[in-house]
This record gives structure tokens, sequence and C-alpha cells, in this order.
């Protein structure tokens, strides 16, 4: 059993657009008050449709064995883009977001002696963003018996006046190099009800890697 890490680093570029559109706004300066009537047209210049773009720059790095445990460190938003028009009196950038991620997993049954499918694992993942003054962290519990998986999530996340708090059932099936899965979550709270919906999420992932036969026949998401 050999237990060799590999590094993986990576940088991103991308391009935004945020369009702000206020034609469907009332400003107090279409408003008569003497005869009622909504001007059409506002003097205010903020007033106008405007749409900013914006140059996004991220890196990421990830550490894993090909035993049971991987490490990640991603960072966006690094040159932390402007996103506030000129109209604007407030220099309003995006805040760096910066997310670390530990994923360990156990083999519940390493001698095929008990009544679990042979290739059986808990697998664990966890991750803590972090983005001005806001926190989240998200926590994953998954069990693979054999080519089929069940799993609980939780989320909780920490704003300067609120806190919302999530959990989640998930499941999925592997079917040779597609996994096909859903995953439907729901807020804890009252608070979060207000403002956080129910989700359902149905995804389908495949490896189109050279080396897949390598590491599917078992059903870790780690293999030699």
């Amino acid at each position: 059993m050999t237990n060799a890490w590999l590094l993986y680093p990576g940088i991103t570029a991308g391009y935004g657009n945020y369009n702000f559109n206020f034609n469907n706004i009332t400003f107090q300066d279409q408003i008569n008050i003497f005869s009622g009537q909504i001007s059409a047209n506002p003097i205010d210049p903020t007033a106008a449709s405007r749409s900013i773009g914006f140059l996004d720059l991220g890196a990421s790095v990830m550490l894993h064995n090909d035993l049971n445990m991987v490490f990640g460190l991603s960072a966006k938003h690094l040159n932390q883009p402007r996103l506030s028009s000129e109209e604007s009196e407030d220099n309003v950038n995006q805040k760096m977001l910066i997310t670390g991620q530990f994923g360990y997993e156990l083999n519940i049954n390493p001698y095929s002696q008990s009544q679990l499918p042979e290739y059986s694992y808990l697998y664990l993942f966890n991750a803590v963003s972090v983005q001005g003054a806001s926190t989240r962290f998200d926590f994953y519990q998954d069990v693979q018996l054999g080519n089929i998986s069940f799993g609980i999530n939780e989320h909780f996340s920490f704003m300067e006046a609120a806190s919302f708090s999530q959990i989640g059932v998930a499941t999925s099936i592997t079917l040779e190099t597609l996994d096909f899965g859903l995953n439907y979550s729901v807020p804890i709270g009252n608070e979060a009800q207000l403002f956080v919906p129910n989700a359902l999420e149905l995804f389908l992932t495949f490896d189109i890697s050279r080396f897949k036969e390598r590491g599917r026949k078992d059903y870790s998401k780690f293999y030699e």
C-alpha cells in the first residue's frame, strides 16, 4: 500500500458583468405631489441603466494522497474588482473570498466480513469560507455502500446582522464512469425560513480521465 501525495496548483481568470437596471423604479423627483402625476424620466443621474464589467482573478491548491485524505485552499476575487458605477459616491469592491477544504475517507469494511457490501466507505468533507465579515461552514457525511451512497449535510452562514442554518439529505448511484444523484435541503429556524428556500438539486457527473479505469472498480474517492 502506497501513500504518495500529489499537489495540484491552479489559477483562474474570468470576466464578470453586473447590469443595474432602474427602469422599473419610481424616484421621488418623478412624482408631482400637487397633481399626482408621475413623470416617465427622473433627473437623478444614478437612475440610468448601466452595465459594469470587471476582471476577476483567483488561485487554488489541492493536496491529496492515494489513500484517504485531501486538503484544499482557494481564493477568489484576488484583485477585488470594483462594482460601483461612475455616478456612485461610494467605491464598492468585491471582497476576497477564501475557502479551505478537508476530506477524509474511512474503509468501514476492510476485511469483507460484515453484512455490508464489499466496498463500503464513510467519507467526511468539511469546508470553511470567509468573505469580509461573512463566514460559512459546510459539513458533509457520506456512506458509500457499493455503487450507492447516502449522506447528510449541514450548512451554517454567519453575516454581520443575521445567521442562517440548513440541513440536507443526499443520495447517488454510480454506473461505471457516471454518477447520478440528488440533494434536498431545508432551512432551520424561523429567520432562515424567511430568507432561505427549500432546495432540490439534481446532478450528473462523469469521469473523462484516460486513467479512469484505475479508480472506479472499488467506488472509493481515492485510487492508486
